[in-house]
C-alpha cells in the first residue's frame, strides 16, 4: 500500500473501526487507516468511505492502525465485511 496515501487519510482524520476475530478471540480491535487482503479476484484495499462490501478472504490480512505500524496476519480463510466504516473480519471461517 502507498504509505504517503495513508498519511493523507490520517491528516483528513478518516479512519475505519476494525475488529478482527479468530476462534481464539480478538486479534485486533480499534481504529485503522486501511486494511489490505486477498480474495479470488486478487489483492484489494479497504479505505475509509469504502462501499459496503463482503468477501471471503485468504492468504493474508494487513492492518494499518493509526500508530503507523503494519500488522500482518497470515490466514487460510476468512470473511471480511465492510459496512458504514465498520470492518469486521472473521478468520478461520468460510473454508472447505
Amino acid at each position: 500500500m502507498n504509505l504517503p496515501y495513508l498519511e493523507k487519510i490520517k491528516e483528513e482524520n478518516q479512519t475505519l473501526s476494525a475488529v478482527v476475530r479468530s476462534r481464539k478471540g480478538r486479534l485486533f480491535e480499534g481504529p485503522a487507516l486501511a486494511l489490505t487482503s486477498y480474495n479470488d479476484a486478487g489483492e484489494f484495499d479497504i479505505l475509509p468511505l469504502h462501499e459496503n462490501f463482503i468477501s471471503l478472504i485468504k492468504k493474508y490480512l494487513k492492518i494499518f492502525p493509526l500508530n503507523g505500524e503494519q500488522i500482518d496476519i497470515s490466514l487460510n480463510t476468512g470473511v471480511l465485511k465492510a459496512k458504514s466504516g465498520k470492518i469486521d473480519v472473521y478468520i478461520g471461517i468460510g473454508g472447505k
